[in-house]
C-alpha cells in the first residue's frame, strides 16, 4: 500500500490519514505485546506520507 501511494502522483489526504492511523494502531499492539511506551501512542495524527514511510520502516524492523 505504501509503495503504491508513494508511486502515485497525488494521494488523497484521507488515504494518508487512514494509513497513518493503521500504522499507529499496529505500533500500539506491538507496544502492548512488548510492554513498551508505544501502548500510549495517539492514534489519529495528521502525518504526511514520509512520516508514514518512516513509521512503517521502524515497524518492520521490530
Amino acid at each position: 500500500m505504501l509503495d503504491a501511494m508513494q508511486a502515485a502522483g497525488a494521494v488523497p489526504a484521507r488515504a494518508v490519514e487512514l494509513l497513518s492511523h493503521l500504522l499507529r494502531v499496529q505500533d500500539v499492539w506491538f507496544g502492548r505485546v512488548e510492554g513498551t511506551a508505544h501502548a500510549d501512542l495517539v492514534l489519529w495524527v495528521d502525518e504526511d506520507l514520509a512520516a508514514c514511510a518512516e513509521r512503517a520502516g521502524t515497524s518492520v524492523a521490530r
